[in-house]
């Protein structure tokens, strides 16, 4: 008897609630999914809510899902189905998604007759096997998707998982990793098409866009990507830049040209290919003033201090990388983030600073206290050798790529990007039809623009600060008009070529260039390499421009 009170008790509410919204919202196309029993307090499960809410769409008519401001807890997937649907919130830094599951937090898994849209949403998902928002193109076909105006961070695997999905656009997001070589801002796989890109931010993740055209050792042949539009995005991995998992510093510590020795480390967790970024003092004092983009100390004068582009300052949590010497008491710096999660931060106002020049190796052995390098080099490719005490930083694992196709993709458009500070190649594309035109690409560890396959065009780019600025590995390709400057700065001895320019293939022809400066001095590097092997013709090389000592 009590159970059936119960039950009525449930009904009468739930009809109740019904009632309420259908009086609330009959003039609108708005569903508020607290009305059905979300609470938006970061606590509360609000999975099943938000789920009803995406029904009563269906059932009210309606097309409109609002997220009032708040922390939603997902503890199983939303899954989107309907006529027209519209995911809104309030904004992205008050509205929050947030998932601690091995789940989507939103996924299309059934049928879509018009329309996607989702706008206005943080997303925070810490999961190693799921993606905040999963479409499936088999589910939508060509019904355009539009997410928009969004916020992810933490994602371990993908931000945005795109599978088959075609007619979609993913505009002024902002996708932010933690700086620990984890988490996917967008991957594309089965057969997606008409994928535009733009207006986004990529921050410290593993990847930024990553196009899968063939897996090793699938059973399954995947479908081709193609028709793939990325423009006027900014994506940083800041390989250089990422928190330590490991220091040390003071008088114990001795370093040779290629090797840290510390008595009181435990270095047996360390992997090949870690990096270690060691601090050479410069300059310390206090804070005379500060802004979003500036510092000034007025008492010191920093250009006899040999400050210089590139060198890091430090107050207290707050980091920020410097730009350039404006004159002797002032900077001009990138932006200032947090030292353990790089988030961007307010200006800090007061205290002492430190100025310090950044040195890089890569682990190339290590044994319990002692780790060997390949070398130690500066931001301008110089081989530095540390001095006892200096403090070192072992890094958490290096990113990947900012931009990379794989093999079996075609057309892509990638014009008007900013790429800095990728471990692997900045822009690696290993398939078709690649036009590459007006970015500026900087700061990486490899290559600039890495070119596989057949009928890339890559014009008017400026390649800044990397391994090698262009390798190009294809055919029938166009490398024209660009410029590869200050190359070769991160260069390990044991990899070769080690070459601003390297061209082999068949029918490429590279013309109308500027190279500057990309010749480390004292050391063997080499200009530019041209293979020919059997087979291959037609590679030219005509009016460029060389002005390669530093």
């Amino acid at each position: 008897m009590l159970k059936k009170k119960i039950l009525l008790c449930v009904f009468l509410i739930e009809s109740i609630l019904l009632f309420k919204v259908q009086a609330q919202l009959r003039d609108n196309h708005v569903v508020n999914v607290k009305d059905f029993g979300a609470k938006g307090d970061g606590i509360a499960d609000d999975s099943k809510a938000i789920n009803n809410a995406v029904t009563g769409l269906i059932t009210l008519g309606k097309s409109t899902l609002f997220f009032p401001r708040g922390s939603y807890k997902i503890s199983s997937t939303i899954r989107l189905h309907g006529n027209k649907i519209e995911i809104i919130g309030e904004s992205a830094q008050s509205t929050i998604l947030k998932a601690d599951h091995v789940v989507d937090i939103l996924a299309t898994n059934g049928k879509i007759n018009d329309s996607l849209i989702i706008r206005n949403i943080g997303f925070d998902v810490k999961s190693t096997k799921s993606a905040a928002i999963r479409v499936l193109g088999s589910v939508l076909q060509d019904r355009p998707t539009l997410i928009e105006h969004c916020d992810f961070y933490g994602a371990d695997l993908y931000n945005i998982w795109l599978d088959g999905a075609r007619n979609v656009t993913i505009s002024d997001n902002i996708f932010r990793g933690e700086g620990k070589g984890r988490g996917t801002g967008i991957e594309l796989i089965h057969g997606c098409n008409q994928i535009r890109i733009n207006d986004n931010k990529f921050l410290y993740l593993l990847r930024g866009v990553y196009i899968v055209g063939r897996i090793p050792n699938y059973k399954t042949q995947l479908l081709p990507n193609t028709n793939i539009i990325f423009s006027n995005n900014y994506v940083d991995l800041a390989w250089y830049l990422l928190p330590p998992k490991y220091e040390g510093e003071g008088s114990r510590i001795v370093y040779t040209e290629n090797s840290i020795y510390d008595p009181g480390a435990n270095f047996k967790s360390l992997n090949k290919e870690d990096n270690i970024r060691v601090l050479q003092p410069l300059l310390s004092g206090y804070v005379s003033e500060t802004g979003a983009d500036y510092f000034i100390d007025n008492c010191v004068d920093f250009v006899s201090s040999a400050i210089k582009k590139g060198d890091l300052i430090r107050i207290g949590n707050k980091e920020a990388l410097i730009d350039s010497v404006t004159n002797k008491n002032k900077l001009l710096i990138e932006k200032w983030i947090f030292q353990a999660d790089l988030k961007d931060t307010k200006k800090p106002d007061e205290g002492s600073y430190k100025i310090s020049r950044i040195i890089m190796g890569k682990v190339k052995n290590y044994s319990e206290n002692k780790i060997i390098v390949w070398r130690f080099y500066d931001f301008y490719g110089n081989e530095v050798t540390p001095k006892t005490g200096w403090l070192y930083e072992i890094l958490f694992p290096h990113p990947d790529y900012p931009f990379f196709a794989t093999v079996n993709n075609s057309n892509f458009t990638i014009n008007n990007n900013i790429f800095k500070r990728g471990w692997a190649d900045q822009v690696a594309i290993n398939g078709e039809n690649a036009t590459i035109t007006g970015n500026l690409i900087s700061d990486g560890q490899d290559m600039g623009i890495t070119l596989l396959g057949k009928g890339h065009s890559v014009c008017g780019n400026k390649i800044v600060h990397q391994r090698t600025g262009i390798w190009m590995e294809c055919e029938n390709s166009i490398f024209k008009d660009n410029e590869v400057i200050d190359c070769e700065w991160a260069t390990d001895y044991d990899v070769k070529p080690r070459a601003y320019l390297y061209v082999r293939g068949m029918n490429n022809k590279i013309s109308n260039n500027t190279f500057k400066r990309n010749l480390v001095s004292g050391k063997p590097n080499i200009e530019a390499v041209i293979v020919n092997k059997s087979g291959e013709i037609g590679i030219s090389i005509a009016n460029n421009t060389k002005e390669n000592i530093r």
